[in-house]
């Protein structure tokens, strides 16, 4: 995989030859590597792209709010898949009665937690179960618990839900 480096310049006016002379400073951000670079250096190390300051402020603006925006998916996936469901919404979810998921728990074929002497269970390895077709579930059900868990985890972020 080719590394991205960013090249910077700085010149001054050497008065006793009477020329401005240019270095070049490539740094790469990935591992934080710098090397000084002479002019005649630069083409056999790499392909030149100028841009002005203002348009190369604007380019890391747009790759920084990218970031942020993959950052924050994310982090939604980590929470989504922690996200635990009960008894009751495990069995609207797959559309079987409690009994059912009862029998499941007792032949292993359904992961569960007890906490606080309640089942609870994993959604992820539910959603990996469903994938495997060991477990048999309307797909527009697991769409709408989705959904509601994205507005549910919304709000209670905003505060309107404690």
């Amino acid at each position: 995989m080719a590394s991205i480096w960013i090249l910077l310049s700085y010149g001054f006016w050497n008065h006793t030859e009477k020329s401005l002379f240019s270095t070049y400073l490539a740094y790469n951000p990935d591992d934080f590597n710098s090397r000084t670079l002479q002019h005649n250096q630069i083409q056999s190390v790499m392909d030149v792209i100028t841009i002005e300051s203002k348009a190369y402020h604007e380019l890391m603006g747009k790759i920084e709010k990218i970031l942020r925006y993959v950052e924050k998916e994310e982090k939604a996936k980590i929470e989504y898949e922690n996200r635990l469901v009960t008894n009751d919404e495990l069995a609207e979810i797959l559309g079987i009665s409690k009994r059912t998921l009862q029998r499941m728990r007792s032949t292993d074929r359904i992961s569960y937690k007890m906490i606080y002497g309640r089942c609870y269970y994993d959604l992820h390895d539910i959603e990996k179960a469903i994938r495997n077709k060991s477990l048999y579930c309307n797909p527009q059900n697991l769409k709408e618990l989705r959904h509601n868990f994205e507005l549910k985890s919304r709000r209670v972020k905003n505060g309107t839900i404690r």
